[in-house]
């Protein structure tokens, strides 16, 4: 059995050194401390079974520092011995014995005194490791006891693991609603939720325990008009659904289908309601709608062509035998004139005197102009069968802004006639293999896009501009319009392809000519699309097309 260790506080050296030498001469071991906060960390760290400690400290006062022990659970049994000076007083000593000190010395004391308290202490402190053992008997005792009662508890037990697999099993039902990608709502037959899995937390926001116990249109209030459909369902025992509910979120317009299908047996009274979101399906449903429309009118443009055309034609002609029938230049005219006792230079003076032939010509130009719309929009509306031909961009281009200039729609709120057009080409660069139609298309969205755009900006500060550029870009043929119109914020630009995205008012745009754009260079032609701009500094779109025809063939999944 080692030897019993005591701790000596106390800011005199000397003090300390002669108590140690003092108590090692009988055999116990010393450890010094000389302020209250190395005394409790030495207490701490040795455990002592005694602790001599000296009442007037630099950082504190021993009396406190006992009464501070007591209520720390690790100090609180520590044995005390006091030391004062010889100034002490009666009250000082008691104060000491009430803080929790079991000895109290005054300086100078008899050194044979301290170790008799000492000793005391010390035999006090084997009393205790006495009754800590004896307490340490008394739970081995509570031990047996304990095992005896799990023997006695062995159906209890049993009866605990059929609960806990119970428990398990409604863990793993719930996983497996929870892992279900349609939101799934369980209501009594009150229609208060009993149930609310993950997907419906996501989607609303709401904790599974903040939806308990609420309304139905409480806790799922774009469902709210819809509640009638869970009573039915509740009432006949019958399954409800609606298709394409209508809900915003965010201000974004969401379709959803809903099924309510009401619970059957064993007693059960309520309904469960299922969710699923359907805006992708239906926005891809009115795509095709959209796409079957344009189709439809771009057929439509290419019959009014043709019915144009014809009477164009005549006009045009009938114009053009006007004119030579007035010219000076031709003997059958001045004969014809001559005949009848005129001259041509008096009828030619005469036509030029009230401007007619100025007239005729005016009216010629408009003829031509009117042919050369009508002979784009049937290049534009043209089918092609998918057949890939090679095209210059150059062409394309003017020709695509020739067709933008006659546009109806530009002309609500802008003359494309007055936006300037930059035209950057790069003379050698080669045909490239594409659909011209489905290209002409593309350019003429963006420039619709960006005319109105420019057309947005009350107090331009320059003339509405295009610039289209065209250069060899690798093994790519690189197209850019650019605008100097009010340019887009980058959460725009980031979403400027996706279908059903308009920035435009309602009725204005369907969000889908950029989309479609998107689809037709990157999936049609395996090029690629994108779109630079910032606030104030107009957008510039840059499209790429491959020169080898084998890309455009890999893009439409077919020999060309």
């Amino acid at each position: 059995m080692s030897s019993p260790l005591v701790l000596v506080v106390d800011d005199s050296l000397t003090a300390r050194m002669k108590l140690k030498e003092l108590l090692e001469g009988e055999g116990t071991r010393v450890v010094q401390a000389k302020t209250a906060k190395e005394a409790t960390g030495a207490a701490i760290m040795h455990r002592p079974n005694v602790v001599i400690l000296d009442v007037v400290l630099p950082d504190g006062n021993g009396i406190d520092l006992c009464r501070s022990w007591r209520t720390n659970p690790v100090l609180k049994d520590m044995l005390v011995l006091l030391i004062s000076g010889e100034r002490s007083g009666h009250d000082d000593r008691i104060a000491g014995l009430r803080a929790g000190a079991l000895g109290y010395a005054t300086k100078p004391f008899s050194g044979q005194e301290l170790l008799a308290q000492v000793g005391v202490l010390i035999r006090l402190n084997d009393t205790h490791s006495e009754l800590r053992a004896a307490k340490e008997a008394a739970d081995s005792a509570h031990t047996a006891k304990s095992e005896l009662l799990e023997q006695v508890s062995h159906e209890l037990m049993e009866r605990k693991r059929a609960e806990a697999e119970a428990q398990r099993l409604r863990v793993l039902l719930k996983n497996i609603i929870d892992s279900m990608p349609s939101t799934l709502v369980a209501v009594d037959a009150e229609g208060r939720v009993t149930h609310w899995n993950r997907h419906a937390e996501n989607d609303l926001e709401l904790a599974p325990e903040d939806a308990a116990g609420q309304a139905f249109e409480k806790a799922f209030p774009t469902m709210q008009s819809h509640v009638d459909q869970l009573r039915l369902a509740m009432r006949d025992r019958q399954t409800q659904s609606l298709e394409k509910v209508e809900s915003y979120t965010d201000n974004k317009k969401r379709f959803s289908d809903v099924m309510v299908y009401p619970l059957l047996g064993n007693g059960l009274e309520g309904a469960v309601v299922r969710v699923d979101d359907v805006t992708e399906r239906v926005r891809l449903e009115e795509m095709m709608i959209q796409s079957e429309k344009m189709m439809s009118v771009g057929g439509l443009a290419a019959g009014m062509a043709h019915e144009i055309n014809n009477p164009l034609a005549g006009i045009m002609q009938n114009i053009q035998v006007v004119l030579d029938r007035v010219s000076t230049d031709m003997p059958v005219n001045a004969r014809a004139a001559h005949d009848l006792g005129v001259s041509m230079e008096g009828i030619s003076a005469y036509l030029e005197e009230r401007q007619v032939t100025s007239m005729l010509e005016s009216v010629r130009q408009s003829g031509q102009r009117a042919a050369k719309i009508v002979e784009n929009m049937l290049s534009f509306s043209r089918k092609s069968d998918a057949q890939v031909s090679s095209h210059d961009l150059s062409k394309l281009l003017d020709q695509t802004v020739e067709l933008a200039g006659s546009d109806y729609d530009l002309k609500k709120k802008q003359d494309f006639k007055k936006i300037e057009i930059v035209r950057e080409y790069e003379p050698s660069l080669p045909a490239v293999p594409c659909e011209g139609t489905k290209i002409q298309q593309v350019i003429l969205n963006l420039l619709k896009n960006g005319a109105q755009a420019m057309a947005e900006i009350d107090d331009a500060q320059e003339q509405p501009r295009f610039v289209l550029r065209t250069r060899r870009d690798g093994d790519m043929a690189r197209i850019e319009v650019e605008d100097n119109g009010p340019g887009m914020v980058e959460d725009i630009r980031k979403r400027i392809f996706e279908p059903f995205f308009t920035t435009k008012d309602a009725g204005t745009g369907t969000g889908l000519g950029l989309s479609v754009s998107y689809y037709i260079i990157t999936e049609d032609h395996g090029g690629t699309m994108q779109v630079k701009s910032a606030p104030g500094r107009g957008a510039r779109f840059v499209i790429q097309l491959p020169f080898e025809a084998t890309c455009y063939s890999a893009a439409l999944g077919r020999d060309t």
